[in-house]
Formats: structure tokens, sequence, C-alpha cells
């Protein structure tokens, strides 16, 4: 199951029928397993994209990756993608349709008008070429931010990454084996307790995520506290790190460097997750596109008559696009 995840095809079905029987064969063997199995059972959503669009969207490449994403097939594999992938057209049903029907409507109208002998309803060029321009610029600016926020966050996690090998190498410093094997355990329950702070509760067990690594009355000290739970870790860990003082305080300032950069990139986590782009901004950008679009058949239909259907809906897909692209990188 993981290396079609990773590397190939399979579709819903197919993975129902697979995680059915991956639960009955370790219903008895391992418990835990069980339980992780039904989660990803019952939100197969979660997998949807990796399972029927072939890479994860957030997997990190490597070499066979970069070659498939750089090849000339990327052309047809993308149209491909997107007409499997349901989950972009659901984002812009709503407004594709609202676009649609202003067509359809500009359409009728015109042929109404031309039975009864009335000139129909047009809007000049001009509007729509000096209104472009700010409106290139609005979801450019938008894409951009978005963009600029997405790299933020990867180099924060990438940060966080690199601190944590520095402290599982720092880890030998500790002479006691018991205290040692703890701190080398909250390091990738930190790992844990952070994806699972930015993501949503329904999608992820905390004690699950961790119970492997920890032990039943640390998950229970970890949830009654009133701290985070990346930040408890941090704390635990700092408790052990302090160990090190008496044998060398230079060791000692090393670790506790790590472990105070950590906190700062939980703190950098929250802040990104909890700011999001200005409200007002990105309501004007879509009030904008959205009216634009549909006012555009007025000035498109006297040139193309019954095929500005099929160029609105051209135009409505690529410039709603373009703005949920913004939308779904922030």
């Amino acid at each position: 199951m993981l290396f079609f995840r990773t590397h190939g095809r399979i579709n819903r079905g197919n993975w129902f029928k697979g995680m059915v029987k991956l639960i009955e064969k370790d219903r008895q063997n391992n418990p835990k397993q069980m339980l992780i199995s039904e989660v990803l059972l019952s939100d197969p959503e979660l997998f949807k994209s990796t399972l029927e669009n072939g890479i994860p969207r957030q997997m990190a490449y490597d070499f066979s990756q970069w070659s498939r994403a750089q090849s000339s097939d990327r052309y047809w594999k993308s149209i491909l993608i997107l007409m499997t992938q349901k989950s972009v057209l659901q984002r812009m049903g709503w407004p594709m349709t609202v676009c649609i029907m202003s067509a359809l409507l500009v359409q009728a109208s015109a042929r109404v008008l031309q039975a009864l002998g009335y000139p129909m309803i047009t809007m000049p060029a001009e509007f729509f070429t000096l209104s472009s321009a700010p409106l290139g610029l609005l979801l450019v600016f938008r894409t951009n931010m978005s963009y600029a926020r997405f790299d933020e966050a990867r180099k924060i996690w990438g940060d966080s990454l690199n601190r944590c090998r520095d402290l599982m190498r720092q880890a030998a410093w500790i002479k006691e084996p018991r205290a040692r094997a703890n701190f080398m355990s909250l390091i990738p329950s930190f790992a844990a307790c952070l994806k699972c702070l930015l993501r949503k509760p329904d999608r992820h067990d905390l004690a699950i995520e961790v119970g492997s690594h920890l032990s039943q009355r640390e998950i229970r000290q970890m949830m009654t506290s009133n701290l985070p739970p990346p930040v408890w870790t941090l704390r635990q860990m700092g408790f052990l790190a302090d160990k090190v003082h008496e044998e060398s305080p230079m060791k000692h300032q090393l670790m506790s460097d790590n472990i105070s950069e950590l906190i700062a990139n939980v703190g950098k986590c929250q802040r990104i997750f909890s700011t999001p782009m200005p409200a007002t901004y990105t309501s004007l950008t879509t009030r904008f596109l959205l009216v634009w679009l549909i006012l555009l058949p007025f000035m498109l239909y006297p040139k193309l008559k019954d095929a500005v259907v099929f160029a609105q809906i051209l135009m409505a897909f690529f410039l709603l696009g373009i703005e949920d692209l913004g939308i779904q990188i922030e």
C-alpha cells in the first residue's frame, strides 16, 4: 500500500479492499496498527490525490520524480490529472456555473431582442482593456504572497528538521542510558505533535501518532498539561538536557540553543497558520474577478455569437483557476 501511495496509481475501490485486508490481517497481532489502518480507511480523502493522481502534492521529490516532472509528457499528464482530480472542479463549481449562466443569458437575451427588433445590450471593449490590468495585478499579487507564505513555512519546517537531527546527534552527550533514550524518543514525538497541531484534529489522533515513542503516562501528562503538545515535548527535552550542564556547560548551551529555536519555530508555524492574508484583499479580488467574468459575454457576443459560451468557459476556468491556486498555496 505504501508503494502504491508513493510510486503508483490505485483507484479508491482497490484502496478500500486493500485497507480492509490490512485491518483483518493486523487485528490480532498489532492493535495499534489496526487503529491506524481504520483511521486511514475512515478518511480516504486524505490520500485521494495521491491514489488517483500519482505523486502526492507535498512529497519531497527524488530523482525519478524530477525526471517525470520535467518530461515532455507533463502536458498530457496535467490534462489527465485535471480530468480525474474532481476536487478542483468542485471548488470552482459554483463560480463556473454563474459564469456559464451569464453567457447563456446573454445569448438568449440577444436572440429575444433580435426577434423583437431591438438592439442587444453590449459593453465596450475598452472597459475590459482598462480593467484587465488591475485585475491581473490583484491575481499576481495574490499568488505571489501565497507562495511567500508557503516558502516561509517550508523553510521553518526544514530548519526544524535540521535541528532535530542535530539534537539526535547531541543526545549522545547524555551519559545516563535511560535519560538518553527518553531524550531521543522525544525528538520524533515533537515532530508528530507539531504536525498534529497544524492539521485538523479529526485527521489525526495524537495519542496514536506518539504512541510508539512515549509511554501512556507521558501521553496523559502531555494531554493534561496547559502547554501545546510540541512545546511540552521541548520542555521535557530541556529537563533532560540540563543533565549535561555539570559535565560541559558548552554542550548544554548548544543543546539549549537548538531547543530554543524549535520553540521559536513552533511560534512561527502558529503565526502563519493563524494569520491569513487580509480578508478585505481576498474579498476584493474575488468580487472583482467574478463581476469581470459575468460581464465579459456582453463584450464577446457581438464578435463570437454562439461561441461565446465556449469562450466564457475557457476564460472562467483559467482565471478562476489562478485565484483558486493562490488559495490552495496559502
